[in-house]
């Protein structure tokens, strides 16, 4: 007797190898993976931890040696500059660099008087000048002072809080002129200056930082906390203290500078991605699948026949279904595409018609042209009218047309008479640009084709070369007939198009409208319209342009009658006279 069919073996033996992947191999993979993850969070804080003790030392460096520069001006200058001189030229020299307003800079005498004192937009910001720095300085820091005027070195003293609303860390160092100290710089710098850079870094989002001085003074960017006044409400939402953290949870580095000693800590913060969410996820993942597992293999057993035979019932119904919609969207996918081309093509084939109406109409009424050219405008106004009714005639039958009614309404016609008429309705949107016409059409060329669709292919073209044309260029149009084929050729030397361009130009689904060189604006359905109107002649649009170097369009229709080959089929050197 067989207890298990093929299927079942396999799927028993399937959930056999789960449970002892789970049981035995699976927790010692996923410690593996949580040591990895902890090494590689290591890594990351260690190169972090670096790369902001280089950034904090770069930023201290970088002031030292734009105070060495003050320095040099100090003691070089042939007199002892005055306060004005030295304030222009600590605010020349600051003009490329990036502490803003957060400098202030004072010249203190050998006696310990301050002699000169300003920030980058005050002169005496804390009215210290004619004061004593023993009024605000202990013994020991005297004595520092008294000591930095005995060497040449920079020297870093405990920063403060100033009363200007900021943490200032004063860098000091020896003024020398003839051989004879005549006191000291004290220049103070707001320590978020130096400390930003830091946060800069897009890594450091994860982390939290501890600043101390001396070992034991945390500071931040808004404040030293020593216990002293601060002058101002802010607060650093990244110190540790204000996030509920303690000192011994930071890695630490130090270093000095210039006779400081600064501690920077790093420690990862409360939003630091873990890696145990991700085992957790794993080992609930294993116990979902296996109960799944197991669930579907029960249902796939007792229902197995059964949901084949309803599943074979369904699917013959939807396929029926199915190939009923598709008729149906196919059906009114056309119609919804005819309502909006439509639409579409009513507001841009009308526009230019009655664009050359008003213009026509405001030089008229301005009064400046004569009564013969008055004469000439009215009968353009008259022809410019007649040529919108002609387009909402045309309108109609490019929609029988889309609709499969046979409606061109061939004739036979002199080409030049169609041409001269769409020239004479365009010549005002052309001579507000100094843009000229050139008209190479033999008199007695005879074409058999809708004249109204024919017109509308004509000024479509000659307006789009107009409006991508520089102010005083030209436009060509041409037309010959050779062997079994009319060829019409218009040319620009206008700002001509890239071939991304040019590879969906009449296609109306891709973004091809471009404004033209005056800033013209378009829809990009003429061409559209015009390409369909050429293909419902059995006809068809070339284009070749060069960025820079203008555009043609040759439109190629089969002559009537005659026996023609496609003209896609044509050797190039057929298509052109």
């Amino acid at each position: 007797m067989k207890f298990f069919s093929p299927g079942q073996r396999l799927q028993t033996i399937f959930l056999a190898a789960i449970i002892l992947f789970g049981t035995f191999y699976l927790p010692f993979v996923l410690d593996y993976m949580e040591e990895a993850q902890r090494e590689k969070a290591a890594i990351a804080q260690t190169k972090v931890h670096q790369e902001a003790v280089r950034s904090f030392q770069n930023s201290v460096d970088q002031f030292a040696m734009f105070m060495s520069g003050i320095r040099s001006y100090m003691v070089n200058s042939e007199t002892m500059p005055s306060q004005d001189d030295l304030q222009s030229f600590v605010e020349y020299q600051l003009k490329d660099l990036n502490y803003s307003d957060s400098l202030i800079l004072t010249y203190v005498d050998t006696a310990h008087i301050f002699r000169y004192s300003f920030s980058r937009t005050q002169t005496d910001p804390g009215n210290l000048i004619g004061t004593s720095v023993r009024d605000i300085r202990d013994q020991d820091e005297i004595a520092r002072l008294d000591a930095v005027m005995q060497d040449e070195e920079f020297h870093l003293f405990t920063p403060i809080n100033l009363v200007e609303g900021m943490i200032g860390v004063p860098l000091n160092f020896n003024i020398v002129r003839h051989g004879q100290s005549v006191g000291y710089i004290a220049a103070i710098v707001d320590f978020k200056t130096l400390i930003n850079p830091i946060y800069e870094n897009p890594l450091v989002k994860n982390y939290v930082f501890r600043f101390a001085v001396n070992d034991s003074t945390d500071f931040d960017r808004e404040q030293i906390h020593d216990g002293s006044r601060v002058f101002h409400s802010r607060k650093d939402s990244q110190y540790y203290g204000h996030l509920g953290m303690a000192s011994s949870e930071f890695a630490y580095e130090e270093l000095t500078l210039y006779g400081m000693n600064f501690k920077i800590g790093i420690a990862p913060s409360a939003n630091m991605p873990s890696g145990i969410p991700y085992i957790s996820w794993l080992l609930y993942g294993w116990y979902v699948l296996l109960v799944l597992f197991v669930v579907v293999s029960i249902l796939r057993l007792v229902k197995f026949v059964k949901l084949n035979s309803v599943l074979a019932t369904t699917n013959r119904q939807v396929a029926n279904q199915k190939e009923e919609l598709e008729k149906q969207n196919k059906q009114l996918e056309k119609l919804v595409g005819m309502k909006d081309k439509l639409f579409s093509i009513i507001g841009h084939d009308l526009r230019g018609p009655l664009s050359s109406i008003l213009t026509i109409m405001s030089l008229v009424e301005s009064n400046k042209i004569s009564q013969e050219e008055t004469r000439q405008f009215l009968k353009a106004l008259n022809d410019a009218a007649r040529s919108n009714l002609s387009l909402l005639d045309n309108l109609l039958k490019w929609s029988m047309m889309n609709t499969e009614v046979d409606s061109l309404n061939k004739s036979d016609f002199e080409f030049s008479r169609l041409v001269n008429e769409c020239q004479l309705l365009l010549l005002p949107t052309a001579a507000k640009k100094g843009v000229k016409f050139e008209v190479d059409v033999p008199e007695d060329l005879q074409v058999q084709a809708d004249y109204d669709m024919l017109g509308t292919v004509i000024r479509n073209l000659m307006s789009n070369a107009v409006k991508f044309s520089h102010e005083g260029g030209e436009v060509k149009l041409t037309a010959w007939q050779k062997g079994t084929h009319f060829y019409m050729k218009v040319e620009d030397e206008g700002v001509g198009m890239p071939e991304d361009v040019q590879n969906k130009l009449f296609d109306l689904g891709k973004d091809s409208v471009r404004n033209g060189t005056n800033n013209e604006k378009g829809t990009g359905l003429g061409l559209y319209v015009s390409n369909e109107f050429v293909e419902a002649h059995n006809g068809n649009v070339f284009v070749e342009s060069e960025q820079g170097a203008g555009t043609s369009f040759l439109v190629v229709l089969p002559v009537p009658g005659a026996f023609t080959e496609s003209v896609l089929d044509q050797p190039m050197e057929l298509r052109v006279a």
